[in-house]
């Protein structure tokens, strides 16, 4: 009899006998011949008779696989879930395959989770498309190195890894990352972050916040170093205190940023650089015979030299090289004194004081200019002598000189009178004094005047 649906085994019809039957073939050989199709249907221990259809195995577990071995029974198959194959060894899951063909693998208690040896110098791994198109392929360990492919389309587009024929340029101990066309860098999701490309053009992006490119260096020695492949030679070097440009060939220069915080350009040698310092002044070396310490040159329709900045500059260079401003002078806060040598101008109203036998009325709008020490002041006043004989009054100057003599104050007053007499003169309190001696309403009107004085300290 056929086995049933749970696999349990019945004997044919006739079976069991009881004591005292005599054997008879109607009965003993077919219950015989059923007897061994069964034997015949089962697979033995010594693997002459297998399986004719599917084998069924109990669900498992990692520490029981479902499949194992007599000699280590901690080592097998199991079901994992629906759909999912386990597989276990020393009785713990060490990965599984699910329904979708994913598979999974690891953590090892030590060593690595997956290797994979190539024969010769075949890749030991292969990634595909479903077009059975290589996307990523890795080799074998050999003499030429280690490395991995990223194909698209079956195309080779860039490699990574070790020294080898194909990534080449390299040795053994080198480390090779290589792009068929551009290499590009990107970090924060998506975003480049610099690139080099075919001809070896690098380029770096800007950072959305810091520093875009920053080198750090061991003390003493080289931080950043360029090299000319054609002339030979370092041309820029940058150290833990210095960075210095220098041009090769003919006619050499350098530009030196020291560690005191200065500028220097010039050639290899200190005493011809200029030298800005870290306080801002700017030194020239001593020119060569003839030529030029400094040459400036300036856009057309454009001041060339501005001090002071913008249009308020005081003092600027045209393009055609003419001086103008406001005061032209060294670092002194005022127009006072003689420490400080000035070319300077302004306008004031003077005031007017201490009259005697005169009225004084309306004083213009005065103008001075000052040369070095020497200072004039032009201007009008309207005044009217009232009683005959002497009479004064005094201006106010443009800045005090300090005078101390009334011989360093000297002038004019216009028209001329020639009946009467006419002076400008200093007075000890560091003013003008416009004074003569007439007869009472001979003088009345408006005059101009023009004087000079000496700036004493």
């Amino acid at each position: 009899m056929p086995r049933d649906i749970s696999g349990n085994y019945t004997l044919p019809i006739g079976n069991p006998v009881v004591d005292a039957t005599i054997i008879d073939v109607g009965w003993a050989n077919p219950t015989m011949a059923d007897i061994a199709v069964q034997l015949n249907n089962v697979i033995t221990r010594d693997g002459v008779l297998g399986a004719t259809a599917p084998i069924f195995f109990a669900t498992g577990s990692a520490a029981a696989p479902s499949i194992s071995f007599t000699a280590d029974t901690a080592l097998g198959l199991y079901r994992g879930g629906v759909n999912i194959l386990g597989f276990a060894t020393a009785g713990v899951s060490r990965g599984t395959l699910s329904a979708t063909g994913a598979w999974a693998f690891g953590p090892p208690t030590s060593g690595s989770t997956l290797t994979l040896t190539g024969p010769g110098n075949n890749y030991a791994l292969s990634v595909q498309n479903a077009a059975g198109q290589g996307a990523i392929v890795v080799n074998g360990t050999n003499a030429a190195g280690l490395f991995g492919e990223w194909q698209a389309s079956g195309t080779p587009v860039g490699y990574i890894g070790t020294g080898s024929s194909t990534a080449t340029g390299g040795t053994l101990a080198d480390f090779i990352l290589r792009a068929e066309g551009t290499l590009k860098f990107n970090s924060g999701g998506n975003p480049t972050r610099g690139s080099v490309n075919a001809t070896g053009n690098w380029v770096f992006v800007a950072p959305s916040v810091g520093t875009a490119f920053a080198i750090s260096g061991l003390t003493g020695a080289n931080v950043l170093a360029l090299t000319n492949p054609t002339s030979g030679g370092t041309f820029f070097t940058g150290t833990d205190t210095s960075v210095t440009l220098t041009a090769k060939g003919s006619g050499a220069g350098a530009i030196d940023l020291i560690s005191s915080g200065g500028l220097r350009i010039g050639v290899s040698t200190g005493s011809t650089f200029t030298n800005f310092t870290s306080g801002g002044n700017v030194v020239f070396p001593g020119a060569v015979s003839g030529i030029t310490t400094l040459t400036i040159s300036g856009l057309a329709g454009s001041d060339t030299l501005v001090s002071n900045g913008g249009t308020s500059g005081s003092f600027r260079v045209t393009e055609r090289g003419l001086p103008y401003g406001t005061s032209i002078h060294n670092n002194a806060g005022a127009v006072t004194g003689t420490t400080n040598q000035y070319i300077t101008s302004g306008d004031y109203t003077p005031t007017s004081a201490s009259p005697v036998n005169c009225t004084v009325g309306t004083v213009r709008p005065a103008v001075w200019s000052r040369l070095g020490n020497h200072v004039r002041v032009s201007g009008a006043v309207n005044f009217a002598v009232t009683a005959a004989g002497a009479w004064s009054f005094t201006l106010t100057l443009p800045f005090n000189p300090n005078l101390t003599q009334v011989y360093q104050l000297n002038g004019l007053i216009s028209p001329a009178i020639a009946t009467n007499f006419l002076k400008i003169a200093g007075s000890g309190a560091n003013l003008a004094s416009i004074s003569g001696n007439a007869a009472a309403g001979v003088i009345s009107g408006e005059y101009a005047y023009v004087y000079d004085f000496q700036v004493i300290s």
